[in-house]
């Protein structure tokens, strides 16, 4: 089962958009939640937790939630 971590708007702020390898981003913006939150993948954490954008958030302190359990907000 995939787990995602649920960060606020100013986490994804600080965090932002990045270019980790060639071709391949990080946009925490992706998936908006309906309660305003924003996903992390977990898969994703683990292969960016040494990045200074990523480290700057404690992830431990951040809820951890099931695919399954995902609420995105759509888009109009």
């Amino acid at each position: 089962m995939e787990n995602f971590y649920k960060i606020t708007k100013n986490q994804a702020d600080l965090i932002g958009r990045f270019e980790y390898a060639p071709h391949q981003m990080l946009d925490p913006f992706v998936g908006e939640q309906e309660d305003g939150t924003y996903l992390i993948s977990e898969k994703m954490y683990e292969l960016l937790k040494n990045r200074d954008e990523i480290k700057q958030i404690d992830f431990s302190k951040c809820e951890l939630i099931e695919k399954t359990k995902l609420k995105t907000k759509e888009k109009l």
